[in-house]
C-alpha cells in the first residue's frame, strides 16, 4: 500500500470515528440534561460513545508515530510485503482487539449496571 493512501485512510477513520464518538456522546448528555429517553437508558449512549473515542485514539497514537530516517521507512517498507511479519502482526492485531473488546464490554456493564445516579 501506498504511504500517503495508508496516511489518508488512517486520517479518515480517525475523523470519522472522532465525529460518531463526540455525536453520541453529546446526545446522550442532551439527553439526560433534557430529561428525554429515546432509548431505554441515556447511559448506553453515554458508553456507547467510548467505543469510536477509542478507535479514534488507537488511530491517533498510530498516525503520530514519527518517521524520521531512511532506515527506519526501508524497514517499514520490508515489513508491510514480508508475509510472515504480517501474519505476525495481523494475529497481535487480533489479540489487542480481543483484550480491548473486553475490557470496553467490562467497563459498559459496569458503568450501565452499577446502581447510581
Amino acid at each position: 500500500m501506498d504511504t500517503k493512501n495508508a496516511a489518508k485512510e488512517t486520517r479518515c477513520i480517525m475523523r470519522t470515528a472522532l465525529i460518531v464518538g463526540v455525536i453520541l456522546l453529546a446526545a446522550g448528555t442532551a439527553f439526560s440534561m433534557a430529561g428525554i429517553n429515546p432509548v431505554s437508558s441515556n447511559k448506553g449512549l453515554i458508553a456507547l460513545s467510548l467505543i469510536p473515542l477509542s478507535v479514534a485514539l488507537v488511530y491517533f497514537t498510530r498516525f503520530s508515530k514519527p518517521i524520521n530516517s531512511s532506515e527506519t521507512i526501508k524497514s517499514r517498507v520490508i515489513q508491510e510485503t514480508d508475509e510472515r511479519l504480517v501474519a505476525s502482526r495481523n494475529e497481535k492485531d487480533a489479540q489487542s482487539f480481543n483484550r480491548s473488546s473486553r475490557i470496553i464490554f467490562r467497563l459498559y456493564g459496569i458503568y450501565d449496571f452499577c446502581p447510581g445516579s
